[in-house]
């Protein structure tokens, strides 16, 4: 569907409306203005809709629920397939007996309302993107009877600052005294590697690699889709070796059998699903806010900038594909940033000593306020 506008041999501008579906064709010339040309179309795509042109019995046009579900089998590969399957529950409960022609912007707009009162505007959008992006599959699929998105146009809300995720070290060392011994141990991994959760929970000793006094963990089913290593310091190695010991695994000859099983397991040596409940009895017996398990990842960061690492390695290190992404998870809290305004100060201060003479240095030392009434009490 377009509207282009050209110019006849006579001068006069003219706008050629093309309305297409599949191998019908509708085309039409409006020789007024571009708003008519628009009524033009719109008419068209409706007589495409109401069957005028012979297309709508070639065309399906299913409920909502019923297109989800198959778009949901059609991206079960995917490993954000748990996430998409909550999106299309809560569309579906909302838009399920909707058929795909009906659905405006304006229904969504009432959707969006009703959830507001529920979610975050963040999470809202994430939906809005969601459902904008099935909507547009659905027009470039030829079977169905929907040829324009109906939420084109709307934009998606204004979101608050990000919570600021980090840790400080004080924070993170009552954390560990706080955690059971299991999740204790999944805390540090987290710290000491910058590993996302479900890596560190699926992470077999099979994915251990040893090079004589080198440990490094080698990920297959990564965020990026790509085959990745991350390198272990010697108390991660420390660890693993302590954790393989206590499951009488060799790391060095593994069998089939040790290669599959997870080196951190829950208190009855079971795989870990979740870490939610470990998470809220560690943060509230040390003390602390709630925060996501994410904010580990953030703590590595902060923790490797502040051990003086160069960028180009943690961001290496740490598998972001570029250098902005990375600058995300750098916090400072406010005392960092106190302190870091008062080095400018002694900067300034120990010039302004250097290059002034003894006296001067004796007078005011490079403070300003001493100068000001110094001055004041020459005028």
């Amino acid at each position: 569907m377009s509207i282009k506008q050209r110019k006849r041999k006579d001068g006069k501008i003219v706008f050629d409306v093309r309305v297409q579906s599949g191998s019908v064709r509708i085309s039409r010339t409006v020789s007024t203005t571009r708003t008519q040309a628009e009524r033009v179309e719109h008419e068209l795509r409706k007589k495409l809709i109401d069957g005028q042109f012979d297309i709508k019995s070639a065309k399906e046009n299913p409920k909502f629920k019923i297109y989800a579900r198959e778009y949901e089998k059609s991206v079960a590969w995917q490993k954000s397939y748990r996430r998409t399957r909550q999106l299309i529950r809560h569309l579906v409960d909302y838009f399920g007996e909707m058929v795909l022609s009906e659905i405006t912007g304006q229904d969504f707009i009432n959707y969006r309302t009703w959830r507001l009162s529920i979610v975050k505007p963040a999470t809202v959008n994430r939906e809005l993107a969601f459902f904008l992006r099935m909507l547009n599959l659905a027009v470039k699929n030829e079977k169905l009877l929907i040829y324009k998105n109906p939420l084109d146009g709307i934009k998606p809300l204004k979101e608050l600052p990000a919570e600021n995720r980090t840790l400080t070290l004080e924070e993170y060392l009552r954390l560990l005294e706080a955690a059971p011994k299991y999740f204790r141990r999944i805390i540090f991994f987290a710290c000491n590697t910058g590993m996302r959760l479900m890596e560190i929970l699926n992470l077999t000793f099979g994915q251990l690699r040893l090079y004589f006094d080198k440990v490094e963990v080698v990920l297959y089913d990564t965020k990026s889709g790509l085959k990745e290593y991350i390198p272990l310091n010697e108390e991660v190695k420390n660890l693993i070796i302590e954790i393989a010991a206590e499951k009488n695994i060799k790391l060095n000859e593994l069998s089939e059998i040790d290669e599959k099983k997870n080196v951190f397991t829950g208190i009855r040596s079971q795989g870990i699903q979740s870490v939610r409940k470990p998470m809220l009895r560690t943060f509230k017996d040390a003390g602390i806010e709630m925060r996501p398990f994410h904010t580990f990842r953030h703590f590595w960061t902060k923790m490797m900038f502040e051990a003086g690492v160069d960028p180009y390695t943690i961001q290496k290190v740490g598998r972001w594909k570029d250098f902005e992404t990375m600058l995300k998870y750098c916090y400072t809290t406010r005392p960092e940033e106190y302190e870091a305004v008062n080095k400018l100060s002694a900067k300034l201060n120990s010039r302004a000593q250097k290059h002034t003479s003894a006296g001067a240095r004796r007078s005011f030392g490079g403070n300003i306020v001493a100068m000001d009434r110094k001055w004041e009490n020459s005028h």
